[in-house]
């Protein structure tokens, strides 16, 4: 698979959870959205890093993700990048740190 070919799978990936976490949202499920919205963060960036370095960055990190391409990419909400990251963990585990809604 070409370069470019390889960095729009990753860019379609991160629309598909960006849509996801929307929808999430909408049904309040907040927890799950954020998730979503780290992970369309995720791949949206590992398709830049795809696309300009040629090269698969192995990391859920979005600051250490960004730190690859912030030399030709400047994102205005790089500040929110370290809370955003953190949802990758927090949203799935119900001992993470993330407060819930109970159910019951």
């Amino acid at each position: 698979m070409s370069v470019n070919r390889r960095a729009v799978v990753w860019f379609d990936e991160a629309v598909e959870d960006l849509e996801t976490g929307k929808k999430l949202f909408e049904a309040s499920r907040y927890a799950h959205a954020c998730f979503h919205a780290q992970q369309a963060a995720e791949k949206a960036l590992e398709a830049l890093i795809v696309a300009r370095l040629h090269r698969i960055e192995h990391s859920h990190d979005l600051v250490e993700l960004y730190e690859h391409v912030s030399s030709f990419v400047k994102l205005e909400c790089a500040d929110k990048l370290p809370a955003l990251s953190a949802f990758y963990t927090q949203a799935r585990y119900p001992n993470a740190g993330l407060l819930r809604r109970l159910r019951r």
